[in-house]
């Protein structure tokens, strides 16, 4: 059974925070607060941005429902909203699979559509919680948003998914919540690299989305990214992972004519969601697909924090089973 992240005030707290705060880089991160312990709001910078946030917020929106939602989840935030991206409309689950009290209202937009402002601000959020790449893209209308709330953008999508939510949770003040999570998962993350230390031995991994690729004539390969870091972290030796990409991707774009750069992988993952490389010529005759060495990588944990880095690690575990 998972532990519960509750999203009220009965959210469970572990002791022990000291030992996660002290992993904390200062230099990219923190928060002010000019008035003591007591005031009401708190600064929080992180990389390029910064908000003011309620210390104590009583009503979170948050906006996609993946890694926005676990950083809400995990700081404690009091969620009373939150879409879902993955599964639109639905109450979320993977990694959030009994963490939300059944009181939270599942943002429901048009069929393909973001949740607008005005969706979101029906709900008197005091508090917004979305993805740090949404709010540099506006993707949700920051200034109408922030005419009426608080926004928190967040980091959480990248290869040092750690930093990231230690330093952030530290920002907020929130850092307990997160230590259990974090020994558990590294307690799994051991116990999966001795299991397949065999059979992943000499093996070389691609991973790569797929979805839309015949629109756009290209296939997305993974090179530094949230879904490669859990990869290497159980023992996967991930192709390309020293190819110079852009950093705010992760990936580089491979044509349909030259898929055979993946013609070294023994394994190739990939996230589809509308299997439209199946017909691709190039794509069927990869050795690897020709071996059945292809596994479906769930697009539910292409980004988040402790919670989906331990769920992907399962996923990748049951995939690399096509090795042996």
């Amino acid at each position: 059974m998972p532990r519960t992240l509750r999203s009220r005030r009965s959210f469970l707290h572990f002791a022990g925070a000291g030992a996660v705060a002290a992993t904390l880089g200062t230099a990219a991160c923190g928060s002010t607060d000019s008035s003591g312990s007591g005031a009401p709001t708190v600064d929080v910078r992180y990389l390029d941005l910064s908000f003011a946030v309620p210390r104590e917020p009583k009503r979170v929106v948050v906006m996609e429902g993946r890694g926005d939602l676990e950083f809400a989840l995990l700081a404690g935030y009091p969620v009373v909203a939150t879409a879902n991206a993955y599964d639109q409309g639905k109450r979320p689950s993977g990694q959030f699979a009994g963490r939300l009290g059944d009181d939270v209202t599942i943002l429901s937009p048009a069929a393909g559509a973001r949740p607008t402002a005005e969706e979101v601000l029906i709900h008197a959020p005091d508090l917004v919680v979305m993805r740090a790449n949404a709010y540099r893209g506006d993707w949700y209308n920051n200034s109408q948003l922030s005419g009426a709330t608080a926004i928190l953008a967040v980091e959480v999508n990248r290869p040092q998914w750690r930093e990231d939510m230690n330093a952030q949770l530290a920002a907020v003040g929130r850092t307990a919540n997160a230590q259990q999570y974090v020994a558990d998962y590294d307690a799994k993350v051991a116990a999966t690299k001795r299991d397949l230390a065999g059979t992943l031995a000499g093996k070389r991994i691609a991973m790569v989305t797929t979805t839309g690729s015949k629109a756009r004539g290209t296939v997305l390969v993974w090179a530094q990214t949230f879904g490669t870091a859990i990869g290497r972290e159980i023992g996967m030796d991930v192709l390309f992972g020293d190819r110079q990409v852009d950093p705010s991707k992760g990936s580089f774009e491979a044509s349909l004519e030259n898929l055979d750069v993946l013609a070294g992988a023994d394994l190739i993952l990939h996230q589809d969601t509308d299997g439209s490389i199946a017909d691709v010529k190039t794509w069927r005759t990869l050795p690897a697909v020709q071996a059945g060495r292809v596994a479906k990588l769930n697009p539910q944990y292409n980004n988040g924090l402790v919670l989906t880095a331990s769920a992907l690690v399962d996923d990748l575990a049951a995939a690399a089973q096509s090795l042996r």
